[in-house]
């Protein structure tokens, strides 16, 4: 039974990895590059922000200053949800590219836009920090 089930999900990753989304040259790109901005950021964070047990604050607002202080630990949620974000991105792309391809070439390019944006959230909350 487990032979079984392995060899299923073999046939279905070969399916994924031959189908024609992967193939398509901007979605590719997209792909690649929204998860080398997640990995940065992961690093970025990682080497910013050290002190995890102390409280850190993670939003400032021009009219109070420093207005949400938490745990350093949960300055990670940022990266966490761009990768939450490209998962079902991406799925949704898969599952749509060949009834709306202009559809999936959005959510590819939101998907590149969401990190970038996070990106500059993850610089600007290590600055606040430092």
């Amino acid at each position: 039974m487990i032979l079984n089930f392995i060899s299923l999900s073999r046939d279905r990753l070969h399916k994924v990895a031959t189908s024609l989304t992967l193939k398509d040259k901007l979605i590719l790109l997209c792909l690649a590059a929204s998860l080398c901005l997640n990995v940065i950021i992961w690093i970025y964070l990682g080497k910013r922000i050290t002190q995890v047990e102390t409280p850190i604050p993670l939003h400032y607002n021009i009219h109070f200053g420093i207005d949400y202080v938490a745990l350093g630990y949960q300055v990670y949620v940022i990266p966490f949800l761009g990768f939450l974000i490209l998962l079902f991105n991406f799925t949704l792309i898969y599952v749509l590219y060949l009834k709306e391809k202009i559809l999936s070439y959005f959510l590819a390019l939101n998907t590149v836009l969401v990190h970038i944006f996070l990106a500059i959230s993850s610089y600007l909350i290590s600055g606040l920090n430092s």
